[in-house]
């Protein structure tokens, strides 16, 4: 293709490349395609950014990709909004369109190490010290805290909450948690005067979707007592 002129349609250049293997596009065809673009004056460099992205579109299919790929697809077209030059933008429409064609195999690949983490968390969790210690504030009441070290659950992306529970035995009879906490201290403020409770927590995982994915064993955890006083 020689120096197109300011009207040619930067597609045209771009289907000169989707014609072929995208693994075996020539140096000629690239440089054809940045003379295209870069005929545009400045004012319509946006057209040929156009082209391309509508040049893109017609490369997939979109029955073949989940909503999940189509929104992938959506972001990978998008990157072409950047180019700066002719030659710019003939790069970026080119590794758009090899990041398109493997989108469901990195959604695959993806999917695959989110179960293999999933995997490691639960036996992080199961494995986890999980220790409670209590003080008694100045009002009476009993300032449980939990230490344990959740670093690495979200280093990985996951988040953590903590469950509290109370029980009047140190291995029985927890009930229902007294409360769901994203932070590491549960302050108790009633209970019978006399009586001791003992605290312990189960340290919950929930991936971005909000979802459990594991959770500490509750006799796990090192309990903390106190003898209610008021």
């Amino acid at each position: 293709m020689g120096v197109a002129p300011q009207t040619a349609s930067y597609s045209t250049g771009v289907e000169n490349f989707y014609a072929n293997d995208i693994d075996y596009v020539s140096a000629d065809a690239l440089a054809a395609m940045a003379l295209v673009a870069d005929k545009y004056d400045v004012e319509n460099f946006a057209a040929a950014i156009a082209d391309a992205k509508a040049a893109l579109e017609l490369s997939y299919d979109a029955a073949d990709y989940s909503a999940t790929g189509l929104a992938k697809i959506a972001e990978i077209i998008a990157t072409v909004d950047t180019a700066t030059s002719g030659r710019d933008l003939a790069n970026k429409t080119i590794a758009a369109r090899k990041a398109i064609a493997a989108v469901n195999d990195t959604i695959e690949s993806e999917a695959h190490n989110k179960a293999l983490m999933d995997i490691e968390i639960k036996a992080y969790l199961q494995d986890l010290e999980v220790v409670a210690r209590s003080v008694k504030t100045a009002k009476g009441n009993v300032k449980v805290t939990i230490n344990a070290d959740v670093d690495y659950i979200i280093e990985n992306g996951y988040t953590v909450e903590y469950k509290f529970y109370r029980s009047e035995y140190s291995n029985k009879k927890f009930g229902a948690a007294k409360k769901v906490s994203a932070e590491n201290v549960y302050t108790n403020t009633t209970g019978e005067k006399g009586t001791k409770y003992y605290y312990k927590a189960v340290i919950v995982a929930k991936n971005e979707a909000g979802e459990v994915v594991a959770q500490s064993p509750l006799k796990h955890c090192l309990y903390a007592c106190r003898t209610w006083t008021k």
